[in-house]
């Protein structure tokens, strides 16, 4: 009876720290990349159809990416000379190419459920799909759906509202987002004069201040050329600084305002009907599209931030940021 119960009762077997490698206790992992999605938090399983929209529009752009990539490596480059040696060759090379495109149908078909991973992002509402692949890049593929959706005005998500791509992710104090910051404004700013802007958003965070972020970035950014100019309207680059709880996420967007901050609905709106229609159904839309930057507020309120302007919502810190900027634009600063 001792022994039973003693291999019933285990004590070692009531702390089970095997937790599942999905789960990340609301906090995101850092040095990853993926894509900060936003979901409408007053409907029922939101949630879960968000994380299903945004796996079925990035697998269905990023096979759409892959297929133009194996048609221009395909392309054959052939000398005049060896064309008829090449004619000969040609059933042969066609049962090769069969057989590798069926094993990578194959692989493609185990490989795709693994690409991209679904996280809590620690913040209401804002969920992170974390890219598994190394060969993906965030911003390509997010950049390529936006220039689709933007051109074609294709409606193709319902609950998925914003797919902002993240290069980097880090912790969420200065030191360690130069560090992070450093290879992208490398890559981006290194070279020719462009326009570009800072938009720094904070979600369950008090430690880190905005303005400091702001100006410190634009410092680096001057560093690697004066000549850039701040536009705050229309960038061609635009630094994304997303910070959730203790974690910094961080990329180089082109085209931010264009592509309606990536919202992946207003940018499938016609302009023109925007500018034409004031019926109810639109004002409709347009509060559906933001109840998700009223509840950033609303929890920003109530971890009753530090600062002036701590509790005030996110798009009036990004103004704010900007007139920043606008006093401090012969330096560069926003």
């Amino acid at each position: 009876m001792g022994k039973d119960n003693g291999n019933k009762y285990h004590p070692y077997k009531k702390h089970n720290h095997n937790k599942s490698k999905n789960t990340n206790s609301g906090t995101l992992p850092i040095g990853v990349k993926g894509f900060l999605c936003t979901f409408n938090t007053m409907k029922k399983n939101s949630a879960n159809q968000c994380a299903r929209e945004a796996f079925n529009i990035l697998n269905e752009y990023l096979e759409k990416s892959q297929s133009v990539e194996h048609l221009n490596e395909d392309k054959p480059n052939i000398k005049p000379e060896k064309i008829e040696t090449a004619q000969t060759n040609t059933d042969e090379l066609d049962i090769e190419d069969e057989l590798k495109s069926e094993l990578n149908e194959l692989k493609n078909d185990d490989v795709k459920k693994h690409k991209f991973q679904k996280l809590d992002s620690g913040a209401q509402g804002n969920m992170f799909i974390k890219i598994n692949d190394k060969t993906i890049d965030p911003v390509t593929l997010g950049t390529s759906i936006v220039e689709d959706l933007y051109i074609t005005k294709q409606q193709k998500t319902v609950n998925l509202l914003r797919l902002v791509p993240i290069e980097i992710t880090c912790k969420s104090y200065l030191d360690d987002i130069t560090k992070a910051i450093g290879p992208l404004l490398d890559k981006y700013f290194s070279g020719e004069p462009t326009s570009y802007c800072i938009v720094f958003n904070r979600r369950n965070n008090n430690n880190l201040e905005r303005s400091n972020v702001i100006e410190f970035i634009a410092l680096l950014v001057k560093e690697k050329n004066m000549f850039h100019t701040v536009d705050l309207k229309q960038a061609a680059l635009t630094i994304v600084i997303e910070v959730i709880k203790s974690v910094c996420c961080i990329s180089v967007l082109p085209h931010y305002y264009k592509y309606k901050k990536y919202n992946l609905s207003e940018i499938t709106y016609p302009e023109d009907k925007v500018q034409g229609d004031s019926s109810k159904d639109v004002k409709t839309q347009s509060n559906d599209q933001t109840i998700q930057d009223q509840e950033e507020v609303n929890q920003d309120q109530e971890d009753k931030e530090v600062g002036e302007n701590g509790a005030e919502e996110k798009g009036t810190e990004e103004v704010q940021g900007q007139d920043k900027c606008k006093t401090n634009q012969g330096d560069g600063v926003q």
